[in-house]
């Protein structure tokens, strides 16, 4: 099947005299090995409207920890821009504010991100936000016994 493909995609005009099955077959083929369209089918949503953009920073933090979860090689931020520009989504640099002297930020146009990376990314602040008011309490609680160890020993010495 493999050396199939490979002659569909070394030679492809072969896939003209194919029938729309088939090369709908490869297509999905192809596109189940492409990591980067894998990416963007997982964790973002095409969007018509130009207003909706993930930053490209964004991207590939989120590009690199959904390779880690799947255990692939994430490449180069290089590399994933260029296939991002090829799918059509290309970066484009926003100045924000007025004037020559502003930052600037490089976005995603076109793209939002998927309901279900959403959710992981608010399950995930939900539990930073545990952790975080867990250590407070602890940090509360061992200063308090501290405190009251401190009390029991100056009245003791007192009494």
């Amino acid at each position: 099947m493999l050396d199939g493909h490979r002659d569909i995609m070394e030679n492809p005009h072969i896939i003209r005299d194919l029938p729309e099955e088939c090369v709908e077959a490869a297509k999905d083929l192809y596109r189940s090995m492409n990591l980067h369209q894998r990416w963007l089918d997982d964790e973002t949503t095409p969007a018509d409207d130009d207003k909706l953009w993930i930053t490209v920073d964004e991207s590939w933090q989120s590009f690199t920890a959904w390779c880690h979860d799947q255990r692939e090689p994430s490449g180069t931020k290089h590399k994933f821009g260029q296939a991002l520009a090829v799918e059509g989504h290309p970066s484009v640099v926003v100045r924000v504010g007025q004037g020559k002297d502003t930052p600037t930020v490089r976005l995603r146009t076109g793209l939002t991100w998927s309901a279900e990376h959403l959710e992981r990314e608010l399950a995930a602040q939900i539990r930073a936000a545990a952790e975080e008011a867990k250590k407070a309490v602890t940090d509360f609680a061992r200063e308090d016994v501290r405190r009251i160890t401190e009390m029991r020993a100056e009245a003791a010495l007192g009494t």
